[in-house]
């Protein structure tokens, strides 16, 4: 069977149809649905599990199966079963395919495995929609995650630039406080260079009075030699 559907698969004649085969769920032999998609295996089981979950299950790994054993399932059997799914690959590295096989094993004994087989079988039909759809679910997410990473940089950015911001009008504000001290300088500096000036002035008058003391100092030191003399 396995030869059949990798040569209908390699035509491309049955690509995502589903049929049946067995399954060996430890020692039981069960029947099965099996379908091969060419889409990416990861992908593939990481649909299935968000699909049970969505459907309430709770999913276990069982010795290569993904399990939700012994759990009411609706979307396949109003009665409780435990449910298998296996995803593997096949084929060459060139025409790799994702072959997705499915089963149940009812708790009541006495259910209609054709009607349980026709529910698997829909179920899987249905599933390469919603791997697309939660591809898409996956590729929003990215890029929900990438825009709050760029909202994170731009507020990151933002608050930077607030932060130069302030860091400028600090400076500003010292540069401003400097030119006050520089201009009251400078102020200073006038006053003082007017006082110097003044006491230029005041030092030439003075200069010249001193001058004039000499004078008359000498004068009168001659007048005085001249009446020793006249005395002698």
């Amino acid at each position: 069977m396995i030869a059949a559907m990798a040569l209908l698969l390699s035509t491309g004649a049955f690509a995502q149809s589903v049929i049946e085969t067995v399954a060996q769920v430890g020692m039981l032999t069960v029947p099965a649905q099996q379908m091969s998609i060419d889409k990416d295996a990861k992908l593939a089981e990481g649909a299935m599990r968000a699909r049970l979950k969505e459907a309430g299950l709770k999913v276990r790994n069982n010795e290569g199966w993904i399990a939700a054993v012994e759990q009411v399932f609706e979307q396949v059997s109003p009665s409780p079963i435990s449910f298998f799914a296996k995803i593997e690959t096949e084929g060459r590295k060139s025409n790799k395919m994702t072959v997705i096989t499915i089963c149940a094993v009812p708790t009541d004994l006495t259910q209609n495995q054709a009607v349980l087989s026709a529910a698997l079988r829909a179920y899987l039909e249905s599933f390469p929609q919603y791997i697309d759809r939660y591809q898409a679910q996956l590729d929003l997410e990215a890029q929900e995650g990438n825009l709050k990473k760029a909202e994170k940089a731009a507020e990151k950015a933002t608050a930077a630039v607030a932060s130069i911001d302030k860091d400028i009008a600090a400076m500003q504000a010292k540069i401003d406080a400097k030119r006050q001290e520089i201009s009251k300088l400078q102020s200073e500096i006038a006053d003082l260079e007017k006082k110097i000036e003044k006491a230029g002035g005041k030092k030439s008058e003075a200069q010249r009075k001193a001058s004039d003391a000499d004078q008359n100092v000498k004068a009168a030191q001659n007048e005085v030699d001249r009446y020793r003399q006249m005395a002698q």
